[in-house]
């Protein structure tokens, strides 16, 4: 018996199918389905890139997490010193204007209607603390008041500050205040007073003075 080949491959009847996707389908007779090895290599590939992709996006959510942790401190840090800086602006303007006012309230006390008396030390004090009055830690203030007259220089209050020297002496009366106040910040941490590191604002003296004359 002899076997015509060409009447085997007539009786596979092998077609060519393309299905919905585009891709091509081999079916024989059988009805056995057969997918050409490159559809799988690109299913293949494109899981692959869906996984590199995945992976990438977990690296850099990683590196980000880490690089805030890193920053999160120096923010805080940075706030923490915002808000002090700027107490202790508040209390060096506020304690130059408490001078300020002290001296005028002395040089002016003898320039009134009715010749009134020159104001008293203590009462100078009462209205410098009474102008103070808005800042924290008030129990740290010290006047010291202070009248040159000719070369004679009397003082009053806490303190070694002296008035400067009047290039008119015989004409005129300098009086001179001092205010002396401790700023303390509102936020002290991370300080190591034994080696001199502050990463916040220390405790800082603030002094003005305010100097006027008087006839």
């Amino acid at each position: 018996m002899v076997i015509d080949p060409h009447r085997s491959v007539s009786a596979s009847r092998v077609r060519r199918q393309e299905d919905t996707a585009g891709a091509i389908t081999l079916e024989d007779s059988t009805g056995m389905k057969a997918t050409p090895a490159g559809r799988g290599f690109a299913a293949s590939a494109a899981k692959g890139t869906s996984t590199a992709a995945v992976s990438m996006h977990a690296r850099t959510a990683g590196q980000s997490l880490v690089e805030f942790a890193l920053l999160l401190p120096l923010i805080f840090l940075l706030i923490l010193n915002v808000v002090n800086f700027g107490g202790f602006f508040f209390a060096w303007i506020t304690i130059s204007n408490g001078a300020r006012a002290g001296a005028q309230y002395m040089s002016m006390g003898t320039a009134t209607v009715g010749d009134a008396p020159a104001a008293t030390p203590a009462q100078v004090t009462t209205l410098v603390a009474n102008d103070i009055s808005s800042l924290l830690n008030r129990a740290s203030l010290v006047v010291r008041v202070c009248t040159n007259n000719n070369g004679t220089i009397a003082c009053t209050g806490g303190g070694t500050q002296t008035p400067p020297t009047d290039p008119e002496p015989a004409y005129y009366i300098l009086t001179s205040v001092d205010v002396t106040y401790t700023y303390v910040p509102f936020f002290s941490a991370w300080n190591i007073n034994g080696l001199g590191i502050h990463l916040t604002l220390p405790a800082t003296t603030i002094h003005q003075r305010a100097v006027m004359r008087t006839q």
